[in-house]
């Protein structure tokens, strides 16, 4: 694509248009992409945050199970941040 030439003015809009066509399929597939390999940890995670409410409202939950249960919790994000930075 060569923006200098202006011989062609047509041309040149419709070299501008495919690239851009081209950028745009390349974010939807990316986009895609993402959402189907966090599906599944995204749902992992409410379900952890679901069962760390759980625990928090019951009174004969001991400390150590709360901090494995943070822990699993940090875990899935850590997961999470990795995969939105590919």
């Amino acid at each position: 694509m060569l923006l200098t030439d202006l011989s062609g003015k047509n041309s040149i809009l419709l070299n501008i248009s495919t690239f851009h066509q081209s950028r745009r399929k390349k974010m939807k597939e990316s986009r895609s992409n993402y959402k189907s390999e966090t599906r599944d940890l995204k749902y992992d995670l409410a379900a952890k945050r679901l069962e760390m409410r759980k625990l928090f409202t019951d009174p004969k939950t001991d400390e150590a199970t709360l901090l494995a249960k943070q822990k699993e919790l940090n875990s899935l994000r850590q997961q999470m941040l990795e995969r939105s930075r590919r």
